[in-house]
């Protein structure tokens, strides 16, 4: 590839960037509030699955989050969805903690950019998948992650209660790239 990649002109490169980014984006996240789920179990790679026999169960104050096609993902097809469920409320309520940074007072904004979508100093987190940015920031929280990129994010993540980092993920997720 990186042949390839180096015999690519200007004007090629260009055109390519053109040609990719008038196709259309495909949604692949969607974000349901809800106060039941479907019943799932936790295979041998920590994703949820479906649990065999169906059923329901409430979603409590979590994050619950499904491929509509498991076999499909693992083979990376961009054309799965993956489906959030969130207790209902949550993308409200993280929409406000975004917009003021809760208790630690910043704004997602003032390091993340308008409408989320990212800067030299934060990356993206528009319509990242809800369960993605909870680990992230509970691992921030922990201390589980650490270094200089993530500095910055360690007042902000550890101010966040459990319930909070729910609500600021399903809203996260919510939004449009």
């Amino acid at each position: 590839m990186i042949k390839a990649a180096q015999s690519v002109t200007p004007e090629e490169l260009d055109e390519a960037a053109t040609y990719f980014s008038s196709l259309p984006r495909v949604p692949w996240l969607r974000v349901i509030e809800t106060k039941t789920v479907p019943r799932t179990i936790a295979d041998k790679y920590g994703w949820l699955n479906p649990a065999p026999g169906g059923g329901t169960e409430p979603v409590g104050d979590r994050v619950v989050e499904l491929s509509d096609d498991l076999q499909r993902g693992f083979l990376n097809d961009d054309h799965v969805t993956l489906t959030d469920y969130v207790p209902p409320g949550a993308v409200a309520r993280g929409g406000a903690i975004a917009a003021t940074g809760g208790g630690a007072g910043i704004p997602c904004e003032a390091c993340h950019g308008p409408e989320l979508r990212g800067t030299a100093m934060g990356p993206p987190l528009a319509a990242r998948p809800a369960g993605y940015i909870a680990r992230t920031l509970w691992d921030i929280r922990v201390d589980a992650r650490r270094g200089p990129s993530v500095a910055q994010m360690q007042g902000p993540a550890k101010a966040l209660s459990p319930l909070e980092i729910t609500d600021v993920a399903a809203y996260l997720a919510s939004l449009k790239p």
